[in-house]
Formats: C-alpha cells, structure tokens, sequence
C-alpha cells in the first residue's frame, strides 16, 4: 500500500474529498485498503499494524453515520472487532468524538461516555462540550434506554458532574 499510516485526520480526509466534500463510499473503501494493510503488517510482526488499524477504524466512524443500513452495520460490526486490540494505542481527540458519537447513536451509552471520559484525557475543553451534550441528550432518555445502553439515570448524573470536576468546570447555576 505504501501509505503513511501517520497521517493525521485531517490530512487524510482532504485526501478522499471528492470536491473537497466528504464521501462515506471513497471513505469506507480505504478503509478496507488500511484493514488489507493492517492485516499483512501484523501477520509479519510489524509494530506498525497498529497504526493502520486506526486509520481503518477512523475511517470507518467517520463514514458510518453516513451509510445505508445495512453497511452500517457491517461497519458498526468491524468497529467492534476491531476496536479492543487498541485499547492500548494513543489516539486523536477527533477519534474519540467519533468514537463517542458512534456509542451514542447505536444506544451503547456506557461505552459512549468511556470514549468522553478518554477525549477529556487529551482535550478537556473539548471534552467538556462534547460529554455536556452527551449528558443532557442521556438525560432526554427513557429510564428502559438508558439501562439497556448500561448508564442508568444515576450515573448518567454522576457522570457529568465527575466530567465537570476532571475538566475543571464551574458547576452549573
């Protein structure tokens, strides 16, 4: 493939712009070139497959939202899949918020507000608009959708209030 996997985000979605607007097909379909690459790189032992793991899952996240059902969940599959062998790897703010996003929207709560909890390790500012937002859209939740994305009401209010306090908030009026 001969590709940087060290490319930063932005670099790579100016590079599958078409027209400098974003295309979840071109996107998904390097997503699949970085998986290729990911898989060779680490069936030889290379250090370097985990980099481009990230690139293909980045990708995929950031397509996802924009994908017919049936990809969506092809992707949301190998985003699972894909995800845990990471956990160790630094990754960028942007990944995070897509990561949150991505929680969120499939109902996976818990693991949304994990992925808010990781952007406010690297951008705390960020993190703060991004998991406030979050909050007050849990909150708007059922009780029965809130258990079933494993953040009951309770914590969804704890956690806000921890998020505010790690990101050095001034607690609401």
């Amino acid at each position: 493939m001969g590709s940087d996997p060290g490319l930063s985000d932005q670099n790579l979605d100016e590079m599958l712009a078409v027209d400098g607007e974003f295309r979840a097909e071109k996107s998904y379909v390097a997503a699949q070139l970085f998986a290729c690459e990911a898989k060779i790189r680490d069936a030889n032992g290379s250090i370097e497959a985990a980099e481009f793991y990230l690139r293909f899952l980045y990708l995929l996240l950031k397509s996802c939202p924009r994908m017919d059902d049936e990809l969506k969940a092809e992707a949301a599959f190998a985003i699972d899949q894909n995800l845990e062998g990471l956990r160790d790897q630094a990754m960028s703010p942007e990944f995070y918020r897509l990561l949150a996003a991505h929680f969120e929207s499939r109902g996976k709560f818990a693991k949304a507000e994990d992925a808010v909890f990781e952007l406010a390790e690297c951008e705390p500012e960020e993190a703060l608009a991004v998991g406030v937002a979050f909050y007050k859209r849990a909150l708007a939740k059922t009780d029965d959708e809130l258990e079933r994305g494993n953040l009951p009401r309770g914590e969804v209010r704890e956690g806000l209030q921890e998020l505010r306090t790690k990101c050095g908030a001034k607690p609401p009026n």
